[in-house]
């Protein structure tokens, strides 16, 4: 008879010690039972699951969420010289598991229409540039930032079978940013949200625009008549038609409307996003227009990303160096509940740590990693740490828009000479 991969055992928070350091007997579980045999413990009861593959430590530490809570505190104070728990094994709260948790190695995301996906990414590169500080604008982004992003953590809520809703996702990410980091930016994380439930709605498949144009129907529908005047209307008519260097400038006036609007900020950054979008098709270039209402509204960069699924898929993923294609291939990657973590800490066990100074935090002294739901991990910098500062840290010189249109101007380079001139003029 062939050897069950797996094994587990039930236990009292006390005897979480002599678990670790092993040998214990345990019991023989099949993988299709995991679920069953976890249900089955009782109030104040812990349960552990080993893989044989993963040698002797366990892979999953599970129970009632307060019961959990209770063992990672107590961990913490006892166990002193173990650190988090949740850097060792993977931690999951019973109340999330259900029959189909372990019932295969990870989601499969098939089913799902792929366009949203691609959606996903156009959000992702709207988010970062949205968080991005102005001296950071014209860096590429990275793909431990694509990945640490909300965007990425509520993609993967949407597209993979996890055990967590959208709502839980958004909180644990946002609780885990605001424990470890200083700055907060709740008006786009409100934004980044907003997209994400259109996204996720059932609805959005049948729309007869299709998912990727999603954006734009929201943009098409939006009243700009109460956010225009009527020469600014007529002009924004005409818009696509005008050579480049009159588009820029009849850009530069609408997006300078829009700002003073007193709308709502989705309005006005939706609308903001389909006047750059409707000036010009290259994505690079219409961050450069937005940049003038940036600080205003950073809800215009989010609301463009997602814009930019109207576009083949290649344009799209390959920008940033061909970063589009890496966050792609990181959204659809299967996840194994049962495999070991990569992460200093997870959300459920930093709550133990919330108030706590920088230096008491897991990780390194500038960041520490931590893991959202199973397959998300998000690298955030500690409050106070030099990569915080320098996050917040002005540039040394005077920022100008036009540096950051020059640093896209290979995608547009006409259109862009333009835009830097004709603000250059102006100063």
């Amino acid at each position: 008879m062939a050897m069950s991969e797996f094994e587990a055992i039930r236990f009292r928070r006390e005897e979480l010690g002599q678990i670790l350091q092993g040998p214990i007997d345990r019991v023989p579980v099949e993988k299709n039972s995991l679920s069953e045999f976890i249900s089955r413990g009782r109030s104040g009861e812990l349960t552990c699951v080993w893989r044989r593959s993963s040698g002797e430590l366990p892979v999953l530490l599970t129970g009632k969420s307060d019961d959990l809570a209770d063992a990672c505190a107590w961990s913490a104070a006892y166990l002193t010289g173990v650190g988090p728990l949740s850097g060792i094994m993977r931690i999951l709260p019973s109340e999330a598991v259900n029959s189909n948790t372990f019932s295969r190695d990870g989601g499969d995301i098939g089913h799902v229409e792929p366009r949203i996906a691609h959606l996903f990414v156009g959000l992702i590169f709207g988010e970062l540039y949205a968080r991005a500080s102005p001296g950071s604008r014209s860096v590429q982004a990275s793909l431990t930032a694509a990945t640490s992003s909300l965007s990425f953590a509520l993609a993967r809520a949407c597209l993979q079978p996890h055990l967590f809703s959208l709502e839980q996702v958004f909180n644990r990410w946002q609780f885990a940013r605001d424990v470890t980091r200083s700055s907060i930016t709740h008006r786009i994380d409100e934004c980044v949200k907003e997209v994400s439930r259109e996204l996720a709605s059932p609805n959005l498949l049948t729309t007869s625009m299709g998912p990727g144009q999603l954006a734009l129907a929201r943009s098409r529908s939006l009243d700009l008549n109460k956010i225009l005047d009527s020469d600014a209307q007529s002009e924004l008519a005409r818009i696509d038609k005008e050579p480049a260097e009159a588009r820029v400038r009849i850009a530069d006036k609408l997006l300078a409307q829009v700002a003073m609007s007193d709308a709502p900020l989705i309005s006005r950054g939706l609308g903001a996003a389909y006047i750059a979008r409707k000036a010009t098709n290259n994505y690079l270039a219409q961050r450069g227009l937005i940049e003038p209402v940036f600080e205003k509204l950073p809800e215009a960069s989010v609301w463009l990303g997602l814009m930019q699924g109207d576009e083949p898929l290649g344009q799209l993923l390959g920008t940033e160096g061909g970063l589009g294609w890496r966050v792609l291939a990181r959204i659809e990657e299967r996840v194994d509940f049962l495999a070991r973590p990569t992460c200093d800490i997870s959300v459920d066990e930093l709550r133990i740590y919330s108030g706590a100074h920088r230096s008491e935090l897991p990780g390194t002294t500038s960041r520490v990693v931590v893991e959202i739901i199973p397959g998300v991990n998000a690298t955030l910098s500690k409050p106070g740490s030099q990569s915080d500062k320098a996050a917040k840290r002005p540039p040394k010189r005077s920022y100008k828009q036009s540096d950051t249109l020059d640093a896209v101007s290979e995608s547009l380079e006409a259109a862009l000479q333009a835009i830097a001139e004709l603000r250059n003029s102006r100063r």
